[in-house]
């Protein structure tokens, strides 16, 4: 038997997203303490700081996933069944985020970009706050959720099953592999065109082999015995769910710091500056119900 199919399903973003809204201003304020500390905060002291943005694509387009299938059911011996199948999805204008209002890439190490106060023989490490060096002076981050995201989705499988008789007895082996540029609706993307380039990869919801047992086994009536020992023993069964999973996917990540001791007074170290790469982790799951 051959089984075939196609399907087209829209989708619509989460509103979590448009409650993001309320929080740009004049509705949301931001005071922010510069080269403070904690004794001394005061209403006077703190000064509004440069608000962060947030905003929804105009022409965006309604997520899509394109979906198709095509199977084969075969018939075997001791009368069990086995299906096989490609399973496949594209995902199209799904959400993601990007920040307008970003700090040019190595704007930091330009030494028109340096504070002339700091003393720093570690270049980049005397560069002006991040807030003088974006495009639009006085403007954080502009977040702007869009609809650019894609995914793609290729698996095949296996499922071989047995209802007959005392013993039913189900096996699900897939092979699979889901890759994104966009693993939630939630992620950052790069602000230039090199996203697909940089972030395309396994998604963090990729599961590249799944295995599935699932088995149930009456035990005997016990006819031939007595009422109470057919009461006692009689009518049991033996069932379970095993499930192995390999893990997601892992990124490993080395970290330096983009600051240095300084020979002047200067504000507290920024955050450390990391770059990533991917790679499979051997992780895997085995859970079993019985």
């Amino acid at each position: 038997m051959i089984r075939t199919g196609i399907g087209l399903y829209y989708d619509r973003f989460q509103g979590n997203r448009v409650f993001d809204f309320v929080r740009n201003p004049p509705l949301g304020i931001q005071p922010l303490l510069n080269y403070g500390l904690v004794n001394t905060i005061s209403p006077s002291s703190s000064l509004l700081s440069p608000p962060t943005f947030y905003a929804a694509d105009p022409p965006a387009k309604i997520p899509t996933v394109y979906n198709f299938t095509f199977g084969v059911q075969t018939k075997l011996p001791f009368g069990m069944t086995l299906d096989s199948a490609y399973v496949g999805a594209l995902s199209r204008h799904l959400q993601d985020n990007k920040n307008l209002n970003y700090v040019p890439f190595g704007a930091a190490f330009l030494p028109q970009n340096q504070d002339p106060t700091i003393s720093s023989s570690l270049l980049g490490s005397a560069a002006l706050p991040s807030q003088f060096l974006r495009n639009m002076k006085g403007i954080s981050d502009i977040n702007l959720y869009e609809s650019s995201a894609t995914a793609n989705y290729n698996a095949l499988q296996f499922s071989l099953n047995r209802r007959m008789g005392r013993l039913f007895l189900g096996l699900a082996y897939t092979f699979s592999k889901y890759l994104t540029t966009a693993s939630g609706d939630t992620n950052f993307v790069r602000p230039d065109q090199y996203t697909r380039l940089a972030y395309y990869g396994p998604s963090s919801n990729d599961r590249r082999q799944n295995f599935a047992l699932n088995y149930v086994y009456d035990l005997p009536s016990l006819r031939d015995k007595n009422p109470s020992e057919k009461a006692i023993l009689g009518g049991w069964q033996i069932s379970g769910v095993t499930r192995f999973m390999t893990g997601t996917p892992t990124e490993s990540a080395t970290a330096s710091p983009a600051s240095v001791p300084r020979t002047s007074p200067a504000p507290p170290p920024k955050a450390p500056v990391s770059t990533s790469s991917r790679i499979r982790g051997p992780a895997a799951t085995i859970r079993t119900i019985a």
